[in-house]
């Protein structure tokens, strides 16, 4: 049982010295290569949150109204620009203080949101993308993600296999959404005709939905006709593909 005592000091006879008498940790995290919910890079201004479960041992999703509820607690903001590399978190919390009943032992997540910046304080509407990850095993070299000791520094790391790592790539995909919303997968390519496609996707009744295609796999994106406003849990778009050999097709969810 966690003890109910909370903002305990001491004060030495120094009367402005005051030490944390909770301690304090320090949590170093590489994360890489991290995406957003179609597996680009994640922006260097995307946000990244680190957070504790530190009751329960369960984390709460994100909800419009707020990044953590119940027992979580968010110990640390970051977003990706520091490294400078893209898709890349190589960052230090340095000593940071046990508080709000965040012990050793409690459990850590990584949550990534390639949409909001470190200015946002919650994701503000249904259909935000965003990623999490944790684990208890010693994944790529790092420490499990469990809240050490006070005074003990670990290394929390998350690397999928284009980062030499041991995770597959679609891990590090921000394929989860704020308030439930279905991720936009293409569920299937149908011949519609002999110069003409249908994409369907799974959506979210009310959400609008666009569209990308380009026809090389390392080449530019384009916007396939109107944005798609969903009736069902299914959208669909049509395209004129003529006589091209292949196309490459992506969903954004816009709202």
């Amino acid at each position: 049982m966690k003890s109910v005592l909370q903002g305990l000091c001491l004060v030495l006879s120094t009367p402005w010295l005051v030490v944390n008498a909770f301690g304090s940790v320090t949590l170093d995290t590489t994360a890489a290569i991290l995406g957003d919910e179609s597996g680009n890079v994640l922006p260097s201004t995307g946000l990244v949150l680190l957070i504790a479960s530190t009751v329960d041992r369960t984390f709460a999703e994100p909800t419009v109204d707020a990044f953590v509820s119940g027992d979580d607690l968010i110990v640390a903001r970051w977003d990706l620009s520091a490294w400078g590399t893209p898709g890349w978190l190589v960052e230090s919390t340095g000593p940071i203080a046990l508080r709000g009943g965040w012990d050793a032992g409690d459990p850590l997540q990584l949550y990534w949101f390639p949409t909001l910046s470190l200015s946002h304080t919650k994701p503000g509407a249904a259909g935000v993308p965003y990623g999490r990850f944790r684990t208890d095993s010693r994944s790529d070299g790092g420490d499990p993600w469990t809240t050490p000791g006070d005074g003990a520094t670990i290394s929390l790391k998350f690397l999928t296999i284009n980062a030499g790592g041991s995770n597959p790539m679609n891990t590090a995909w921000a394929s989860l959404f704020v308030g439930g919303v279905a991720a936009p997968v293409i569920l299937s390519l149908e011949r519609a005709s002999a110069n003409s496609l249908i994409i369907t996707w799974r959506a979210s009744i009310g959400l609008i939905y666009r569209v990308w295609y380009r026809s090389e796999l390392g080449g530019g994106w384009s916007i396939l006709g109107p944005d798609i406003i969903a009736t069902g849990a299914t959208a669909s778009a049509e395209d004129q593909i003529g006589g091209r050999a292949q196309r490459f097709y992506r969903i954004q969810l816009l709202q």
